[in-house]
């Protein structure tokens, strides 16, 4: 891969140069317009608790954005979804002038480049911002993709001796990344009951709690519950659940104990401020048809919700803004089907004012997007459409990286909010073989997946503090893999057009 590097440095060079060069022209366009900006061009007012709807300005800068070509369709390019909506008649779908994205264009792999101000130039600067004067409430909100527990972490993290699992070095080197905001989320797709025989993996997943705990140390405040596998311990695995994140002092959205708990609004109050949630998946691979009734309750999916009640009930219940965290798409993808932009819209037209997405395993765009509610009135979100993962074993490309998403709530002084200063951080699960006594690199303990599997020790890592020295013990082709997981991190997210980049 050195080689590879170093033939690929000089058009590497070339894209950010006209990237660069496309920031600077979108600058000046929006410099030219008589718009009021406290973030990235876009000011967002959300609708308060009273239910009314303020005037908000919002400019939405495309996402240049690039993919290859799928394996399956041979030379074509895929169109990226977003921006396409389907025909009334149920023809075929046609691009939308309001999208905020462009088609992507065919680009060969994103090679690293050895140059600093290549990669850094694009960082935030995290230069204070204007806050307006009063006595107003301001919250910083995070939330990390998927945490995956497999069957080889499993192995790796056991103590046989004293029957305990210990996840802490997996996240030894994450910094302040978790812990920096006011309040942190993530996303464990898991039950934490333990099965019959066990904790297990792949299918069906259930976690030791003892996760909980290392999460909670690194600076995570909330577990999202809402995803494909919250039934792979079935209906009393969502009871448990809940009881051991309780008891482990954290906050959880998206999976109810009772029907009591799945009518009653979630919303939790952050620096003062009371932060409404609506939670959605798409699956529970089918596990509610090896379930008892709770399930119906217990889970919400999206093609049943009802979006417009959900949030207007939240309101009224007192939420001042509304966070929809959504578990949808196709896995394994890096832009975000049609559905998925239908499912956007729809919960913008409803009320959300941040949507954040995950379930692809993969990082997917960001964008504004823009809606007619009920009322035949215009409002504005911000969606991005998958983090990707954030602690897992998944080796294949753009699965071993992902991103923490971070936007602050501000409240203005006419009592409205608005979302300012939204970025990521990228980071990287760096993963090598553990060896046995004699060197030789410890294979799964389980029979079926000994010739696919090995076991792995893990590091998730923020990407930007180590791509001019790696840490220690890391080699240069993890080094080079590293460095090349923040470019296609920036390339997927439209360098820096919508969200800011984060160092850590």
């Amino acid at each position: 891969m050195g080689g590879q590097m170093g033939g690929g440095m000089g058009n590497m060079r070339q894209q950010f140069q006209s990237l660069q060069k496309q920031m600077q022209e979108q600058q000046e366009k929006i410099a030219e317009m008589e718009v009021t900006s406290s973030v990235g061009g876009g000011v967002m007012k959300i609708i308060t608790s009273s239910g009314t709807q303020e005037d908000r300005t919002v400019i939405r800068p495309l996402v240049s954005n690039t993919e290859e070509p799928s394996p399956d369709d041979g030379e074509d390019v895929q169109q990226v979804a977003a921006n396409l909506t389907p025909d009334e008649n149920g023809g075929e779908a046609t691009a939308d002038p309001g999208s905020a994205y462009v088609a992507p264009t065919e680009a060969g792999p994103v090679e690293p480049t050895a140059e600093p101000q290549d990669w850094n130039s694009m960082l935030a600067t995290k230069e204070p911002v204007s806050i307006p004067e009063g006595d107003l409430r301001r919250a910083t909100i995070r939330m990390a993709g998927d945490v995956i527990v497999d069957w080889e972490m499993l192995q790796d993290s056991y103590n046989a001796v004293m029957d305990t699992y210990d996840f802490s070095p997996y996240l030894s080197l994450i910094g302040s990344t978790l812990s920096s905001a006011d309040y942190t989320m993530i996303n464990i797709e898991a039950s934490l009951k333990r099965g019959k025989y066990g904790y297990s993996g792949y299918p069906q997943f259930t976690t030791p709690p003892a996760i909980l705990q290392v999460l909670k140390e690194a600076g995570c405040d909330m577990i999202t519950m809402c995803n494909n596998h919250m039934l792979d311990g079935y209906c009393d695995g969502i009871v448990e659940s809940v009881g051991l994140i309780e008891r482990a002092g954290m906050d959880h959205i998206g999976g109810f104990v009772d029907e009591e708990a799945s009518n009653m609004p979630e919303i939790y109050e952050i620096n003062g401020i009371r932060v409404g949630f609506v939670t959605y998946t798409q699956t529970t691979n089918s596990m509610e048809t090896h379930c008892d009734d709770r399930y119906k309750y217990m889970v919400k999916y999206i093609k049943k919700a009802k979006f417009a009640d959900d949030i207007a009930r939240t309101r009224a219940a007192g939420a001042e803004v509304i966070v929809a965290v959504t578990h949808w798409g196709e896995e394994y993808e890096r832009t975000p089907e049609a559905t998925t932009a239908n499912y956007a819209k729809e919960l913008v037209a409803a009320g959300a004012d941040v949507i954040i997405g995950g379930h692809p395993h993969m990082v997917q765009p960001a964008e504004y997007i823009t809606a007619t509610d009920a009322s035949g009135r215009t409002r504005t979100a911000l969606c991005v459409y998958s983090l990707g993962n954030f602690l897992s074993q998944h080796e294949a490309r753009y699965t071993d990286s992902g991103i923490v998403f971070e936007f602050t709530i501000q409240e203005n002084t006419d009592g409205s909010f608005s979302i300012v200063q939204p970025g990521y951080v990228p980071v990287y699960a760096w993963k090598w073989p553990v060896t046995d006594y004699e060197g030789n690199p410890v294979k799964s303990a389980r029979e079926e997946r000994k010739k696919k599997y090995p076991v792995y020790e893990i590091r998730v890592l923020p990407i930007a503090p180590y791509m001019e020295t790696p840490p220690e013990g890391m080699d240069e082709e993890q080094h080079n893999r590293l460095r090349e997981c923040w470019f296609e991190t920036l390339e997927v997210m439209g360098n820096n057009n919508v969200l800011q980049i984060l160092g850590e």
